[in-house]
């Protein structure tokens, strides 16, 4: 189907024409189609998880930004972020995401969700989201992990898929 003959209706904020076509990269032409793209696992951040217990799951905690630095691996820099919360200290290790320098400035609060690990003699991660405390709008709750394919972030599906829902939800009949 060509990009030109996709029928997302307009009202689907931030679904512009490179969204479009990666959501068809991803076999979703419709606004069915998009109601039928069903998450592939869930991620629970009604919880808090402190750091020191990284190893029993995901961790979901309000940190504080300490410091950054730069390490380098060949030619290649990478920005690491030192934090915190009431039970350790961890870094954040930022692989092709230096933007981050502006926004995880050092005295800031942040909630954060992610995978973390023991490494090189200290807790990290390079798999994490944060949000500013006061737009914690992610937090608190249980969250749709949609698969992804190239063009296609967890932020632009979910806000996508609330969308068609909040649309369509009352015309879609039970199958059960």
């Amino acid at each position: 189907m060509l990009l030109g003959a996709l029928q997302m209706p307009p009202v689907f904020k931030g679904l512009g024409p490179v969204a479009l076509s990666a959501l068809a990269g991803a076999g979703v032409y419709t606004t069915a189609d998009l109601l039928r793209y069903y998450p592939r696992s869930y991620e629970n951040r009604t919880r808090t998880v402190l750091l020191r217990d990284f190893r029993q799951s995901a961790v979901c905690t309000v940190i504080k930004v300490i410091a950054h630095d730069w390490i380098r691996a060949g030619t290649m820099k990478t920005l690491k972020v030192y934090i915190e919360d009431e039970s350790a200290r961890a870094s954040l290790v930022c692989f092709n995401r230096s933007f981050l320098e502006k926004t995880l400035l050092p005295g800031k609060i942040f909630r954060i969700f992610g995978k973390f690990f023991y490494k090189y003699g200290e807790i990290q991660s390079s798999a994490f989201e944060t949000e500013p405390v006061e737009e914690s709008s992610n937090f608190g709750s249980i969250l749709p992990v949609y698969p992804l394919h190239a063009g296609l972030n967890q932020k632009m599906l979910r806000k996508a898929i609330r969308s068609a829902l909040d649309l369509y939800a009352d015309t879609i009949e039970d199958e059960i």
